[in-house]
């Protein structure tokens, strides 16, 4: 569970929970998801980020880490970015991509890790509204009148 507090005059208070950002696993080949390199969580820049990586030590090729940035505006946080970079570890498979909401663009690459062949990459408009809005643990919205966007708890 991810809870945000900010400080006030009459200490730190909850401003934001959310349930099923960080994942949950029972698997004891999966390692932490929280990797100590990268530092994560983290403020900067004036932003949340949160770096979540998947590595299986046992029974899995795939390898990846997600990293969502998250912006504060007067109403709440909002998600401002999202990369997500990829590898195979068997075939060398690449994909990188990475949802800048605020710009409203999507770059997506792929490539391979073995190969000096060069990345191919695309950059695209994203579709609906930019920014998605995480819920308040203390709002008191019910489901019918959260607005839309709002990240379900």
């Amino acid at each position: 569970m991810l809870v945000v507090g900010l400080a006030t005059t009459r200490g730190f208070g909850p401003v934001v929970s959310h349930h099923r950002l960080i994942p949950r696993s029972d698997n004891p080949y999966l390692e932490d998801v929280f990797d100590p390199e990268s530092g994560s969580p983290a403020i900067n820049n004036g932003r949340l980020e949160i770096t979540l990586r998947f590595f299986l030590t046992a029974g899995g090729w795939d390898r990846f880490t997600k990293t969502f940035s998250f912006a504060w505006n007067r109403t709440g946080f909002e998600l401002a970015r999202f990369d997500y970079d990829y590898d195979h570890r068997r075939t060398g498979l690449t994909r990188h991509w990475i949802a800048d909401y605020r710009a409203g663009t999507l770059i997506y690459s792929t490539g391979k890790s073995s190969s000096d062949a060069p990345v191919k990459s695309s950059k695209s408009k994203l579709r609906g509204r930019s920014g998605r809005h995480v819920c308040y643990s203390n709002c008191g919205w019910r489901q019918s009148l959260r607005p839309a966007g709002c990240l379900p708890c």
